[in-house]
């Protein structure tokens, strides 16, 4: 990963602040409450989202999600998938509704980022 990037994920890691937008086919996106979040790299996102009856069904399916990080005027945006994980990181597969929060695994597919006045785009599913 080059040296930009690595500065987007120091970027995302240290997020002031996190929106997260459900696009559902056939639907207007969505966003949603983001209540933790922790950046394992910028492939991968966990994070807790506040769930209602609308996002439980998003969630259940794996919902096609944009992703913004911001650090000051410095920004990363993610696209990509999110599914609903449990306490081991496997899909769950429970009815989200009612529940309150659930854990949330984002996979990137790719990536925009506005790091000190320099952009740049990262497509991660052909580079790995």
């Amino acid at each position: 990963m080059d040296e930009i990037m690595q500065r987007a994920a120091a970027v995302a890691a240290e997020a002031d602040t996190i929106t997260l937008t459900a696009c559902r086919e056939g639907y207007y996106p969505r966003e949603m409450e983001v209540t933790e979040v922790r950046v394992e790299n910028l492939g991968t996102v966990w994070m807790k989202v506040r769930t209602d009856a609308t996002s439980a069904i998003a969630l259940r399916n794996g919902m096609l999600a944009g992703l913004c990080l911001r650090r000051g005027a410095d920004s990363v945006t993610l696209t990509g998938y999110a599914v609903c994980v449990d306490g081991t990181g496997m899909v769950a597969e429970s009815d989200l509704a009612g529940r309150g929060t659930c854990t949330l695994r984002f996979t990137s597919e790719d990536a925009s980022v506005w790091i000190d006045r320099q952009s740049a785009h990262y497509d991660f599913r052909n580079n790995g």
